[in-house]
């Protein structure tokens, strides 16, 4: 799910969204035109569809250290692209006038470093300097951090 002001300018960059995947461990592919397509057009795809309620609600999933499960959907959120995640929901919160969201993002963009699942250390600030330089050239406007 997207954002579709900001997100083709920033197509380059994987777009301003977040994929929505099944906390199941896999789903079967419906082969047949019966109930088992209906469920899986509802539960699966037309969940998918309803996960993500608005652009503020976009802001919040991709300011979020963690993965965020709602029914048997969740957002994957790769600890690795956390500052990145970071600098574009900044731009959404700006772009909404949502001053308490900036404040939060603003915060996690001062936290300590993070590990990432090879035991490396990721700096947020500076990491999110490089995303928000290449945001800034994708969107035509400086994303100040």
């Amino acid at each position: 799910m997207g954002d579709a002001k900001f997100g083709p300018p920033l197509a380059t960059y994987g777009s301003l969204s977040v994929p929505i995947r099944s906390s199941q461990d896999s789903t079967a592919w419906p082969t047949a035109l019966d109930d088992s397509l209906t469920s899986f057009l509802q539960d699966g795809l037309g969940k998918a569809a309803e996960f993500v309620a608005d652009r503020g609600d976009l802001c919040s999933i991709l300011s979020s250290p963690e993965t965020v499960v709602r029914g048997n959907l969740h957002a994957w959120l790769p600890v690795a692209n956390y500052p990145a995640r970071l600098v574009q929901a900044l731009i959404l919160a700006r772009d909404l006038g949502l001053d308490e969201m900036q404040v939060q993002i603003e915060r996690k963009l001062a936290q300590d470093p993070i590990r990432l699942s090879n035991g490396r250390l990721l700096e947020i600030l500076s990491s999110a300097k490089g995303w928000a330089a290449k945001y800034s050239a994708a969107l035509g406007f400086t994303v100040d951090l």
